[in-house]
């Protein structure tokens, strides 16, 4: 404001001239708010103009909707209530579309959605066993079953009851029509989670099903505009009708074969990495071993072994700082990608993971869903750019938060603290590859205001934070560049 125009405001009446002040103060407050959320200083070139209005008005019209009529949001609700009318959404539409770059947390058995796990099993249902004993479900391939269990055959269990399919499905995932009444707590829901991992072991450590659960996986995402995945994996040990066992050796050669047959046919496809991970209630011998077997196995295929991580279920798992000795003997030779305060706790080991993680030179942390009651935890983690890897559906779905506007990434976001969107376990709760969670980071975790240029910053910052080499970094992110022009035109064009 120049003095001229000062003097002809402390002319005017007092009330008018203050409004005015205000109003200039208010903008220049707002402005400098919003210079801290994530892509918000890129100047788009024309088209990127064109197509950027087109989607926000998409935007605008889905949250006006829901400011009118709550029940409209889909954004604040269980997406287990919402899955249906997501796919309708003009938003979701055009984030299907989007070049999402990388997938950098997800666990490798629950990563196909629940649709196509199905169509899996169906084609793989001879020689297919299942045994239930007080309601757990156990399930294996066999020429002959064993004696360990009341084994009958998938087909002659569909034959004796109709609806044994809804049976086996609930056993096989979280999704149920009313997810607050059916898991009160936490804990409930954890030990569900962790028991479909169990019945999912016999059928994806069969070596043909294996093979083709994990190609299955490289072509949803790939279908979903993902182009690279870093993926959390016990590389646990395969069987065949043999009864020939494969160790994690092997399991890694098997999978680094069926990833190579994938990128001849894919030219987009950028790759793959394993981060070699072990359960967190494991005795400290385990841990190790599994540490060790991640070294030997990133000195055999240095391109595709990321690190090491410990995963389960923080509140209840043993804590980072259990295993210190171990983890700082290993540090200098394995990256680390630690889970770490995936917690609604304050002050408790799942919280205090976040200490460790930071200590032990984590280069990505899984969710830091607790890291916003931690100041020094953010300074770090800003200073130090670790990028905390966030899977929305997870979060909510594992009850740490019911509506995903309350999520601590809405501060992560406002405040420019790096993160990737991951999507953690889709299998589990029918959301499909990576689009599903990316919704919800737009739609529930960014303001009203974002638009492409957040999902720009996001896909970029999934190349930056990969376990990738700079030198591959520089191509990955040229390869995207090329998917983003086609984005662009494609989506000036659409007609939804």
């Amino acid at each position: 404001m120049n003095l001229s125009t000062t003097l002809v405001l402390l002319l005017l009446p007092t009330t008018f001239a203050d409004n005015i002040f205000y109003m200039k103060a208010r903008k220049a407050l707002s402005g400098k708010d919003a210079c801290h959320t994530l892509g918000v200083r890129r100047k788009l070139d024309t088209d990127e103009e064109k197509a950027n209005e087109k989607f926000r008005q998409y935007k605008y019209e889905e949250l006006d909707e829901g400011l009118i009529d709550n029940n409209k949001l889909l954004a604040r609700q269980h997406f287990f209530r919402v899955e249906n009318q997501i796919s309708k959404s003009k938003v979701f539409n055009v984030i299907k579309m989007f070049p999402k770059a990388a997938l950098l947390h997800g666990h490798g058995t629950a990563l196909l959605s629940t649709k196509k796990l199905f169509q899996l099993i169906n084609r793989f249902e001879d020689n297919l066993y299942i045994c239930i004993e007080n309601n757990n479900v156990k399930a294996r391939y066999f020429t002959n079953p064993d004696k360990t269990c009341s084994w009958l055959l998938l087909k002659d269990w569909r034959d004796k009851n109709g609806t044994f399919d809804l049976y086996l499905k609930s056993h096989l995932s979280l999704i149920v029509d009313n997810p607050e009444e059916t898991y009160r707590n936490q804990n409930e829901i954890w030990v569900k989670f962790e028991k479909i991992f169990s019945t999912l072991s016999g059928i994806l450590n069969y070596k043909p099903v294996f093979e083709a659960y994990l190609y299955d996986v490289l072509q949803e995402f790939y279908d979903d505009n993902v182009m690279y995945l870093e993926v959390r994996s016990g590389l646990s040990m395969l069987y065949d009708l043999n009864e020939k066992s494969y160790d994690r050796f092997e399991v890694a050669k098997i999978m680094k074969a069926i990833v190579e047959k994938f990128k001849t046919t894919h030219k987009n496809f950028f790759g793959f990495k394993i981060i070699v991970s072990t359960h967190r209630n494991q005795e400290n011998e385990g841990v190790r071993q599994r540490a060790q077997l991640a070294l030997d196995l990133s000195n055999l295929h240095p391109n595709f072994i990321a690190g090491f991580d410990l995963v389960g279920y923080e509140d209840k798992g043993k804590p980072l700082s259990d295993y210190k000795d171990i983890l700082l003997q290993y540090s200098g030779q394995l990256k680390y990608f630690f889970h770490a305060g995936e917690t609604n706790w304050f002050g408790y080991p799942a919280d205090h993971n976040l200490f460790d993680a930071i200590l032990l030179n984590t280069t990505r942390i899984g969710h830091g869903f607790s890291a916003l009651k931690h100041p020094e935890i953010l300074r770090k983690i800003k200073d130090a750019k670790i990028p905390l890897e966030i899977c929305p559906i997870s979060n909510q779905v594992l009850m740490l938060v019911s509506d995903l506007r309350n999520h601590p990434a809405n501060f992560y976001i406002s405040k420019g603290i790096p993160i990737v969107i991951g999507s953690d376990d889709p299998s589990f709760w029918g959301a499909v590859a990576l689009s599903h969670d990316w919704y919800y980071a737009f739609m529930a975790m960014s303001c009203r205001e974002t638009d492409l240029r957040f999902l720009e910053k996001l896909a970029i910052n999934s190349i930056i934070a990969s376990a990738l080499t700079h030198a591959e970094k520089i191509i990955f992110l040229n390869k995207w560049k090329e998917q983003w022009r086609f984005f662009i035109e494609d989506l000036i064009k659409l007609q939804l």
